[in-house]
């Protein structure tokens, strides 16, 4: 969380109007710290896999705290707090779902066979 913030003001010109203009790369210097400084993922853990599964857990704190923070800001209109709430609530909603909703799953890995580790007559495979 304070490294992304660190990142971010490091790459952000103030603005008279109190906010900035934030140059993009700080994400590119985020990747590159979880590439380089992150003790590496558990065996036979697909590498993407793992890169993928740390930014989002990085970044997804980082947004849901943020959010979180101007709802609690007293210097922002109550009705726009009450706003930035109601959007942090859909925001995990959405991620939620997306997370467990498997209904499309089969379609985004087209080719690959599906079978449940937990079906009783599942024989599994061999490659790891």
């Amino acid at each position: 969380m304070a490294r992304v913030q660190t990142l971010i003001a490091q790459n952000t010109t103030p603005r008279e109007d109190g906010h900035g203009d934030t140059d993009i790369k700080w994400i590119h210097q985020l990747i590159d710290e979880v590439e380089n400084l992150l003790p590496p993922s558990p065996p036979a853990y697909d590498g993407n896999m793992g890169m993928a599964a740390r930014l989002s857990a990085v970044l997804g704190l980082w947004f849901a705290q943020t959010q979180y923070a101007k709802t609690q800001d007293p210097n922002r209109p109550t009705f726009v707090r009450q706003r930035a709430y109601e959007r942090l609530l859909n925001w995990v909603d959405d991620f939620i779902l997306n997370v467990m909703d498997h209904s499309a799953s089969a379609t985004y890995f087209p080719g690959q066979k599906w079978s449940s580790p937990w079906d009783p007559n599942d024989k599994g495979g061999s490659f790891l």
